[in-house]
Formats: C-alpha cells, structure tokens, sequence
C-alpha cells in the first residue's frame, strides 16, 4: 500500500477518473477544495457567531485570544473552509446580525472554481545512480516502462538522466 498526497486544482476528474457515480463525483470535490480566507476588522460579535457556525459544520474560525470576551469592537480572523463549507455559511450568515450579510456575500466569490485537468507524471531514470532503484531502466525496458506509465494514465514522462 501507498499514500501520496493529492495537490489538485481539478477534483472532479480526480474522482472520475477514480470510478466514482458522476454526482458523487460533483458533491466531494466541493469538499475537497480547501480555502483560507483572512477577514479584516470584522467586528467580535460577528466573529463568535462565524466561528461557532464554522466549527458546527466542520470548518474553523482562527480568532484571536480573548475574541469570546469582547474586549474590542473587532478582530481579524481566518476562516478555514472547504468550498462546500462557504456554501453553507454564505447562506447561514445572511440571517445573522453584526455585518455578517455582507460577509456572506462575499463568501460566495471565494469559492474555489477550476476547469483545469489533473495531470499524471511518471518518472524514469536512465541512470544507474537514482536515489530510488524501482524507477532506474534501461534500453528497451525503458521503453516498455513508459508504455506502462502511458497505459495506466501517465500524462508526462519525466526522464532523469543525471542524479
């Protein structure tokens, strides 16, 4: 078994090309988008709200210490939320008071859209001092490596020829 980390402006695909039912594919993308958004001078009643509403629904306000207090009339804060996260709370936030209308209005410009396709890179080396020996061919096994990497969805091949 292997875990690689997943860098993906296309989530979508990624899960289409995994096997997934199209509308499953379409309901974890949005969950797989991750935003940080920092929110200036947002006033500390707000903040306690938003953070509650973010934490009930599986995201997080990061406020700072003492924001429970009210010791100042705002803080700034960071809100950390999937694109699924923004959608329920650009919609939550529009009943409460505080200025968070208009914090949910402009939640709903911060969700993460893309239309770009994830790419797959394979790499070989043509050298015999490749610090990872699985990923070292040569002459003709090369060759049938590539075409694996190309069969099993490669859409790059990088070839190192120097360690």
């Amino acid at each position: 078994m292997n875990l690689y980390k997943i860098n993906s402006n296309d989530y979508e695909s990624l899960y289409k090309n995994l096997g997934t039912e199209e509308g499953g594919s379409k309901i974890l993308a949005k969950k797989s988008y991750m935003n940080c958004i920092y929110i200036k001078d947002l006033h500390t009643g707000a903040a306690n709200i938003l953070k509650q509403d973010a934490l009930s629904i599986g995201a997080d306000l990061a406020v700072p210490r003492g924001t429970i207090l009210n010791t100042t009339k705002t803080v700034n804060a960071i809100l950390i939320a999937s694109n699924k996260h923004l959608e329920i709370l650009s919609k939550k936030e529009l009943a409460q008071p505080f200025g968070l209308k208009e914090v949910a209005k402009q939640l709903k410009s911060h969700i993460h859209k893309t239309n770009k396709k994830v790419k797959i890179m394979g790499v070989i080396n043509a050298n015999d001092d490749s610090f990872y020996s699985s990923s070292r061919f040569k002459n003709n096994d090369a060759i049938k490596k590539i075409n694996e990497m190309i069969n099993d969805g490669a859409n790059i091949i990088d070839i190192g020829a120097v360690s």
